[in-house]
């Protein structure tokens, strides 16, 4: 993952429903795919369009399962929709390869991502993740592959919190951090 994220102001990937018949049925937002498609292409250029269209149908037809299982843990339609764009955006980062998206792979990666909370005193401090600057600032909520991320918060006039953190399957245990302000200059300016 190395700090691929989803700016929550560009949530990417969200679905719509209808209820047909008791069943679940997913279609994706088509401006969101939309956005959910640039920022793919802005972090890996060397994916197609095509290969986005077929992301697009291997999503949308795996995406009940995603739903029944992430909502028997107790996930909103907007946490599994956050989970969903968290794990296509990964699958498609510029380290991985161009293969196609396989449905039952991506199934089970989408289905074990943690969410986490990440918080400071004062707000809207940076984060850097695995060394990678992200778009969005504390207090915020983002979803992770499995595996421990070196996580620094930093904010001018401050002290940088670093910590490291295993994230599992699931909600984990929020990151809050109290950042401590550099003494003041002593003596005459």
């Amino acid at each position: 993952m190395n700090g691929t994220f989803i700016n929550r102001s560009t949530i990417v990937f969200l679905m719509s429903f209808s209820a047909i018949g008791g069943a679940i049925a997913a279609k994706p937002d088509v401006y969101l795919f939309s956005k959910a498609a640039t920022e793919i292409r802005k972090s890996n250029p060397r994916v197609s369009e095509m290969l986005l269209v077929e992301d697009r149908r291997v999503i949308t037809s795996t995406y009940p399962v995603i739903y029944k299982k992430m909502t028997s843990k107790g996930f909103s339609e907007q946490e599994i929709g956050m989970a969903v764009a968290a794990s296509w955006t990964d699958f498609r980062s510029p380290e991985k390869s161009l293969t196609g998206l396989d449905a039952s792979i991506f199934i089970n990666t989408t289905v074990k991502y943690g969410k986490l909370q990440i918080e400071s005193v004062p707000v809207e401090a940076f984060i850097v993740i695995d060394g990678k600057l992200q778009d969005e600032k504390t207090n915020v909520t983002k979803w992770f592959a499995p595996k421990k991320y070196r996580i620094v918060l930093s904010k001018d006039g401050y002290f940088p919190e670093e910590e490291l953190r295993d994230i599992k399957e699931g909600n984990n245990i929020p990151l809050r951090k109290t950042l401590k302000l550099f003494p003041k200059k002593m003596g005459p300016n």
